[in-house]
Parts: structure tokens; sequence; C-alpha cells
């Protein structure tokens, strides 16, 4: 029933969705190793992430059925594929700097983010990459099944994506920056890539976060305009290079 609907794009209920992906919920989509470790890590509940993960999933099959229409079903599905891709961005980023302060406040909003030390935040935001991780992948397979996903869709996820990715390591560098002068007790290079990042990064990077926001719309809504965004993306580009040889020269 599920396969005709996708065909004659007829909404689908959580029991088409949870059908669908019932073999991926038990068998997830991981290395033997990274299971084996998903499943090992149990939490103060008694629940492992592995299990905490599953219901998590089922609970995105339910914001997806709650949608009227398979067009509203497909958007939203797209939606939480770029949410937890914003996700992997920040592991990515946590990865490429060498202070926490210099990502953690990226992860403003999680549930575990209030009460964590700093010395808790990157094994807490590993676990997060990995459930971004399994919900990526369940989900893009979601869509290739039910909701007509196709590579040129894959391909638009996968720029804004990297663009989420390249404007977050840009801040994370600067902050990165910053406290790594104040570290080796050179307070003068410290205030002055402080406001730099004020004064000039930081109107450039809401810009780009404003362009990212559009293009997650135009994603979502199969309105993305390659032209446009290209011709938007290059200005900004070219705005950054500005930037980055002005401090070079001063």
């Amino acid at each position: 029933m599920a396969f005709f609907k996708s065909i004659f794009h007829r909404p689908m209920t959580y029991n088409d969705l949870l059908n669908d992906m019932s073999k991926l919920i038990v068998s997830p989509p991981l290395p033997g190793d990274w299971k084996h470790l998903a499943a090992g890590l149990v939490g103060n509940s008694g629940v492992s992430l592995l299990d905490y993960w599953r219901t998590y999933f089922k609970s995105q099959l339910e914001m997806i059925a709650e949608e009227e229409t398979w067009q509203m079903q497909r958007s939203r599905l797209l939606n939480l594929v770029m949410s937890e891709c914003s996700w992997r961005a920040v592991y990515a980023v946590s990865t490429n700097t060498k202070h926490v302060a210099s990502w953690s406040y990226m992860c403003e909003g999680a549930p575990w983010y209030a009460s964590a030390t700093e010395s808790d935040l990157r094994s807490l935001l590993t676990q997060r990459w990995l459930m971004a991780t399994l919900s990526d992948a369940c989900l893009r397979t979601l869509g290739a099944m039910a909701y007509g996903v196709d590579k040129v869709k894959e391909n638009e996820l996968e720029l804004h994506y990297s663009y989420h990715k390249e404007i977050k390591l840009l801040d994370a560098n600067i902050v990165d920056a910053i406290k790594t002068a104040v570290d080796e007790y050179r307070d003068e290079d410290a205030h002055f890539i402080a406001a730099f990042k004020d004064d000039q990064l930081a109107p450039l990077i809401r810009e780009q976060y404003t362009l990212l926001a559009q293009l997650g719309d135009d994603v979502a809504n199969g309105t993305v305009d390659l032209t446009w965004l290209n011709s938007r993306m290059g200005a900004l580009k070219q705005k950054q290079n500005e930037l980055a040889s002005a401090v070079s020269t001063s």
C-alpha cells in the first residue's frame, strides 16, 4: 500500500512509514564496531544510545506522518535531514578546532547542553553526531523510497550541508584564534581579532546564514535556483576573500 501511495503522491500514515523503516530501525546502517559502540553507551536511565535513537527516529516518523499532504510530508522529511546535518556540521567543526569554547555555543538548545561541563561536551557531541548520522541515513533512504528524493535533491542537500559547515567553521576558527591568542598572552592580538570579528566578520556571517536559510527553504520546497544561488554565494565569497586580504596586509 505504501508503495502505491508514493507513486500517486498520497500522504503516508505513521504505520506506513514505520513498516517501510522497520528493518533499518531494528538493524541500523552502521559499521559493526560503531553499532557495538552505540549499543554500549548507556545513560543514567539505563537506555542505550542505540535504543534512545530508535525512539527518537520513530518520533521523526510521527512528525512526517502528521503533515496533511504528500508534498508537505516530503518537505518535512527534507527539513529533518537538514536539521540532522547541522549536527554533523558542528561535529566536523569540533574536530578542526583546538578549543571547546570555539564551537560549544553551537550546541545551545540541546537538552544536555545547559548541565554539561566543558569536558563532557566532546563526548556528548559525539553521541549526538552518531544519532544524526543514523537519522540522516535513514531519512534519506525513506526519501528515496517514498518521497522521490533523487540524485538532484541529494546534491541540493549536500550543498546545504557543505555551506552550513563552511559558515560554522569560519565562525569557529576566528573564536579559536582569539582563544589561542589569550592562552599565549598575546592580549593585543586577541583584542584585534575580537574587534575584527565583531565589526567585519559578524555582518558577513549573518548574510551567509540568511542565504543558508533561503537555500534550506528552497531545498525543502523544490524551488532551488542554482544560477541565483551561485551568484549570491560568489558575492559573499568575494567579501570573505577581501576581508582576509585586508587582515593579511594590516
